[in-house]
């Protein structure tokens, strides 16, 4: 039986992370009651689904786009003119949403560097 996973510091970029499954998972910033919210949920999760072992799905250009906004807006806490600027960069990559981030290579960022300049981004 698999034990059970421990929330623990990203000391890097000081995010609470918990491994579930093989995968990484960051909760927002360690110590945080949000944090350990965000931790509980996914562990009662986890434990609901039997504790799965090897259930990695494909990591998708959306899902690294959440993980991001998720980091930034803690990262850049209380909001600000960053939070400000991102957010109009990261439209384009949506229409890559649910694509694996795999896939994610030189030619589309290309097309979204594109689509930056003809926004007056780049």
């Amino acid at each position: 039986m698999a034990r059970i996973p421990t929330l623990r510091l990203h000391r890097p970029s000081g995010q609470a992370v918990v491994t579930l499954a093989g995968v990484d998972r960051y909760l927002g910033r360690y110590g945080t009651p949000e944090a350990k919210q965000a931790y509980d949920r996914l562990l009662g999760e986890w434990l609901a689904a039997g504790r799965p072992q090897n259930t990695a799905r494909e990591l998708t250009v959306g899902d690294v786009l959440a993980d991001y906004l998720e980091f930034a807006r803690d990262y850049y806490s209380p909001p600000s003119r960053e939070i400000e600027g991102i957010l109009p960069a990261l439209r384009p990559l949506k229409a890559y949403a649910g694509h694996p981030a795999a896939s994610f290579g030189p030619l589309a960022l290309r097309a979204i560097m594109d689509q930056w300049v003809r926004d007056g981004q780049g």
